[in-house]
Parts: structure tokens; sequence; C-alpha cells
């Protein structure tokens, strides 16, 4: 753990381990990563994560955009910005 934080600059948490395990699920089985337009089902090619932050107000739900592509250090990166920027009032509605 600590090697991977002073190597990388940020903590590799079960955090990223789990959204990667899902990315890996949703794509295996992609009708749980569906919508339903009128009477058709829309399966997903992408995956977009959101991830629950703790901030002073209650939760914010920062979005990691294509979670698919991602390796587990580019996750856990995403996570810790995301976090940051939430906790610091800087998410934009993109996030």
């Amino acid at each position: 753990k600590e090697d991977f934080l002073n190597k990388h600059g940020f903590k590799l948490t079960i955090t990223a381990f789990i959204a990667r395990a899902i990315s890996k699920a949703l794509q295996e089985y992609p009708l749980i990563n569906s919508s339903l337009e009128g009477d058709t089902i829309l399966l997903k090619r992408f995956v977009n994560l959101g991830i629950a932050v703790s901030v002073e107000q209650g939760l914010m739900v920062p979005v990691i955009k294509h979670c698919q592509r991602m390796g587990i250090t580019e996750i856990a990166k995403t996570i810790s910005e995301l976090s940051a920027k939430a906790r610091s009032g800087k998410l934009n509605p993109d996030d």
C-alpha cells in the first residue's frame, strides 16, 4: 500500500478493486448495463460508474466515465481526483 502511494501519489483502495470488478461484470453481463426506451432494450458498450463520496452536505456521486477502458491504477487515480474535487466543492456538472 505504501509503495503504491509513494510511486503514484494516491492511495490504492478497496473501492478501486470493487469498481474494476463491477466494470468487468457489466461487460460480461451486458443486460445489467442496459436501459429501456419504449419497447427496446439498449445495451450500453460503456460503463459509467458512480462512486459515492461523503461530503459535509451529505453524499455526492461523481462518475468514473468509461471505466471499462481503465486499469486498476487509472481507476484509483480517478477515484482520488473525483473524491478530492467533491470534498473541496470543485466538481463540475460533467463530473
